[in-house]
């Protein structure tokens, strides 16, 4: 079976003729994990997952307090009853 132990648990097991020579099936002799995975893993994805978890309650309280988006009304258009455009003030009658 081809599970290296320098990589920690690959979480696939794979079944080979000849465990010595892995290269002849098309993987690594020495398979390592990236940094970038390492990373993601260890620190930026329990990160992102405690600000998910806060995400929630912020949304929750900030509807509880604001109440839901309500559509603005139309503004009123010229011609259909609304005020129009106004004279200029030397041509208001006195």
């Amino acid at each position: 079976m081809y599970d290296p132990s320098s990589i920690g648990g690959t979480h696939v097991i794979y079944v080979l003729h000849d465990i010595t020579k892995p290269e002849l099936y098309g993987l690594p002799a020495n398979p390592q994990i990236p940094p970038t995975f390492t990373v993601w893993k260890r620190f930026a994805k329990p990160i992102a997952l405690v600000l998910s978890l806060f995400a929630a309650p912020v949304a929750f309280f900030h509807y509880v307090s604001q109440g839901p988006k309500e559509p603005l009304a139309p503004p009123p258009s010229p011609g259909y009853g609304g005020p129009g455009p106004q004279p200029p003030a030397s041509e208001v009658p006195r």
